[in-house]
């Protein structure tokens, strides 16, 4: 399905914690959260990054931010082509034709990957209007 340049598309940055601690190796509490969360200098420098490579960027809530641009700042930023499937979403075509719901870090300085844990395309949800078509 082709992708319409002018409705702007949106993907989740999600960020590594500062402590180290991979989301999934322990169950995450009220008194254990602040071990899962991202520096704070370190995730402002990211949106910042994203901000200056033409991508509007949220709040930071816990750990990740949404970045939302047109598809082709999206494909020239990662190097990727991104399709829309109807039940899947946006997605990244790779070079061998599979399709990804997440978008390759290796184009990005290297600083800005550094903290960067993935950057995920939300599939649609499961519900509600029939009519999503994956862009914000």
């Amino acid at each position: 399905m082709s992708l319409h340049q002018s409705q702007p598309a949106s993907a989740q940055v999600v960020l590594r914690p500062a402590a180290g601690h991979a989301p999934g190796a322990a169950e995450v509490t009220a008194a254990n959260v602040a071990q899962y969360l991202p520096q704070a200098q370190s995730a402002a420098a990211v949106q910042q990054a994203f901000r200056d490579a033409g991508f509007q960027t949220s709040e930071l809530v816990g750990n990740s931010f949404s970045i939302t641009a047109p598809p082709d700042r999206f494909e020239e930023y990662f190097g990727v082509r991104l399709d829309r499937d109807a039940s899947a979403g946006l997605r990244a075509l790779q070079e061998e034709g599979a399709a990804a719901d997440e978008l390759p870090l290796d184009r990005l300085p290297g600083w800005v990957a550094a903290p960067i844990q993935m950057v995920a395309l939300v599939p649609p949800p499961d519900f509600g209007p029939t009519s999503y078509s994956g862009f914000v």
